[in-house]
This record gives C-alpha cells, sequence and structure tokens, in this order.
C-alpha cells in the first residue's frame, strides 16, 4: 500500500499537503496548497482519498455472477466514478464543489485510490464552541441560514433521485464567503431506481428510525437536518 501522500503529490505535483483534517469510514481529508505554475498564485484545496479495497469476498461475488474477477473490478471501478461524476454535475451553490478527481489503481488490483480535489472549507461543528453563548435571536439566525443554504442543496439532489442520508455537523461545511454548503457524499444513495439497496446506515445520532433498517428516502435528509438546526437553537444540546 502506497503512502496517501505520496499518492495526491505524484498525481498533482502542483500541490503541498499541509496537515491532515480527518479520517473516517468514508477517506482520509487533507488540507492541501495549489500553486500555479505559470502564475504563482496560491490557492488553498482540500484533497480526499478513498480506498476502495477487494478482498476474497470481491472474488467470490466475482464467481458467483460467473464473470471474471478483472470485469467484477471494472465494473466496481466505473461505478465509483460515475458517482462522483453525477457529484460533480449538481448544480448547486450549497454543494461543495469537485475540482478533480481521479482513480489510482495498486498494480496487483487489490485496491483502488479515489483522489478528490474540493474547495478547502471548515465543518460545522468546528464552530460549536464560539456559538455556545449565543442569545436566542443569534441562534435563530445562525440556524436560519444553515437551513436556507443546505435546503437549498437537498432540493438539486432530491430532485437528481439522490438521497445524501448522511445529514450533521460534520457534514455541512462553511466557506469564507459566509455560506454552507453540503458535503462528505459517501453513503449517498441514488434513488431513481426502484432496486436501490442502502449500503450504509449514516451517523445514527441523526437518521430517522426508518434509515437504521435500511429504509430511507429525501424525507430522511430532512429528518437529520431538523435535528441539526434543533442543536444550533438549543445550545447544540441535543
Amino acid at each position: 500500500m502506497p503512502a496517501i501522500k505520496d499518492l495526491i503529490t505524484q498525481k498533482w505535483p502542483d500541490i503541498q499537503i499541509d496537515k491532515p483534517l480527518g479520517s473516517g469510514a468514508c477517506g482520509t481529508v487533507f488540507a492541501c496548497t495549489k500553486k500555479s505554475a505559470t502564475t504563482g498564485i496560491e490557492s488553498k484545496e482540500a484533497v480526499k482519498v478513498v480506498r476502495v479495497v477487494f478482498s476474497e469476498a470481491a472474488h467470490r461475488q466475482a464467481e458467483e455472477e460467473g464473470i471474471s474477477f478483472d470485469e467484477y473490478y471494472d465494473r466496481v471501478k466505473a461505478e465509483r466514478s460515475r458517482e462522483i461524476e453525477l457529484l460533480v454535475n449538481l448544480k448547486s451553490p450549497h454543494i461543495v464543489h469537485i475540482n478533480e478527481f481521479d482513480a489510482v489503481e495498486e498494480p496487483d488490483r487489490s485496491a483502488f485510490y479515489l483522489l478528490i480535489r474540493m474547495d478547502l472549507l471548515q465543518a460545522l461543528d468546528t464552530f460549536r464552541a464560539q456559538h455556545l453563548a449565543d442569545a436566542p435571536e443569534q441562534a435563530s439566525a445562525y440556524a436560519k441560514k444553515v437551513a436556507l443554504d443546505i435546503c437549498d442543496a437537498l432540493r438539486v439532489c432530491h430532485e437528481n433521485g439522490i438521497c445524501h442520508r448522511d445529514i450533521k455537523p460534520a457534514n455541512i461545511l462553511y466557506g469564507a464567503t459566509g455560506d454552507f454548503y453540503l458535503g462528505d457524499f459517501g453513503v449517498s444513495q441514488y434513488t431513481a431506481s426502484p432496486d436501490a439497496t442502502l449500503t450504509s446506515v449514516g451517523t445514527s445520532r441523526y437518521a430517522p428510525p426508518e434509515q437504521l433498517i435500511g429504509q430511507a428516502d429525501p424525507r430522511s435528509d430532512l429528518y437529520s437536518l431538523g435535528l441539526v438546526l434543533y442543536e444550533l437553537t438549543n445550545h447544540w444540546r441535543a
């Protein structure tokens, strides 16, 4: 397994990794600086790396489907790439913008890595401490701005058949312009197909009861957003 940092700098030599921002089930995110080779202008970005591993179970799955492992591997890689392309095409000013992405393979095809370059933003929960003492009017105005921005993002998602399924403060991001953005679609589900199956239940603290048993639709996202807004207007108490 190559070092994740090496994957990024080999793919994009104009990017310098500043620090890791976090790691979880859906990947590892780094804060980076991109420097233009022609102008020398620097800009801040985030790069997310998702490792997709093919275990023995993947080989068994290919056998059960009556296809070669290479066919199965190529299909999974194509599906994951299409998921990202779908997000790239979501047109909302309040969805985290993906600047570029690519897939890098292990030589033995035991895994591949999705490298995703995005705008660098800060998660809503990093501002928790400075808003604990907000007056009711301040908390209400703050929550209203979050609601308007994220509802716009969800409108676009739902119109395109996408259920996010993991609305929580860590996935609501804040930019220098004062706007909020919906990010981290790592467990999102394309709901346009009636045969779609859920692969993750999201975060139990914010998930509606039906989502915990594998049943979610766009209303589930609104439920989760409602819990976030309740926290914002209640000094972050659930």
